[in-house]
């Protein structure tokens, strides 16, 4: 009888083996070695180079020199992104946050001191597990909702690299309104990656001149519940270390109808993202095609 092999299971075990080599890695080694890694991805992965060259082009514009080194540099950001998330495993919070710098740390604390929690809004950039080591280092509570992949085995691997730091983890189809109610009403960040939908409640915004639909959820709850939405991202510079830079709020200083002010905000979100997204926009990982 043939062996059977599930594709997932295989995946989440090479995702585990990962974690034992880049353990015994020293740290620049393998980020070097990571960066190789992924630019040969780039020469051999040609449906995802011509996906990430279609997004990009929308950022970095058409010049065909500019746009191949934008997308041999994501290719080699999201391969350091793997090996820098499967060598935190091995780590603890503190030495992982040794590894980069913040800015705008006093507005993060700000937003916290009202005693409603804090909604983080991100793109898909960078790296949030250094993120979440953070926080933890720094004995701030946070969750994050996450999308639940078809996959449970590697769902649930990146779960527990998750909760490693102390994250908490809201899955997106799981009734999530009222658990990240609850985690703002503890005071907590809630981190809500917010440039993609994963769901049909969605917002029309301009966005790199053009229409696209983003997730409605970060405006909602800021309207709802008076909780501070924080724009904030976490960048990886090619040499393996990590920028936290935390925003000014985005939130109404007056009100108007509901629909009018989550346009406004939804809006505002995203002319944050297109400017942390210009700024680096080979660490935008957006694998899949984005503007239709």
């Amino acid at each position: 009888m043939p062996l059977r092999f599930n594709r997932d299971d295989l995946i989440a075990g090479l995702f585990r083996f990962s974690i034992r080599v880049a353990k015994v890695l020293p740290y620049d080694f393998g980020v070097a070695l990571s960066r190789c890694m992924g630019l040969a991805a780039y020469y051999i992965a040609k449906g995802a180079r011509q996906t990430l060259e279609d997004n990009l082009k929308r950022i970095v514009g058409d010049d065909p020199r500019v746009l191949a080194k934008a997308v041999r540099n994501a290719f080699a950001s999201y391969a350091m992104y793997y090996f820098s998330t499967f060598k935190f495993a091995s780590m603890d919070a503190d030495d992982v946050t040794r590894l980069g710098t913040i800015s705008g740390k006093d507005r993060m604390f700000e937003a916290l001191s009202k005693g409603k929690g804090a909604i983080v809004i991100s793109p898909h950039i960078g790296n949030w597990d250094y993120g979440a080591a953070f926080f933890k280092s720094n004995n701030v509570a946070a969750t994050a909702v996450v999308e639940h992949l078809q996959s449970d085995s590697i769902y649930q691997f990146f779960n527990d690299l998750r909760k490693n730091f102390g994250a908490g983890i809201i899955a997106h189809d799981d009734n999530p309104f009222p658990k990240m109610v609850s985690a703002l009403e503890r005071n907590e960040l809630l981190i809500l990656i917010s440039d993609r939908s994963l769901d049909a409640t969605t917002i029309e915004v301009d966005f790199f001149n053009s229409k696209v639909k983003f997730p409605l959820g970060a405006a909602f709850l800021a309207l709802r519940t008076g909780a501070p939405l924080l724009p904030m991202s976490v960048l990886s510079l090619p040499n393996g270390r990590f920028h936290i830079d935390v925003g000014p709020l985005l939130n109404l200083d007056s009100r108007g109808s509901f629909k009018r002010d989550a346009q406004v905000l939804s809006q505002r979100i995203a002319n944050y993202f297109e400017d942390v997204i210009r700024r680096s926009p080979s660490q935008w990982h957006v694998f899949s095609p984005f503007f239709k």
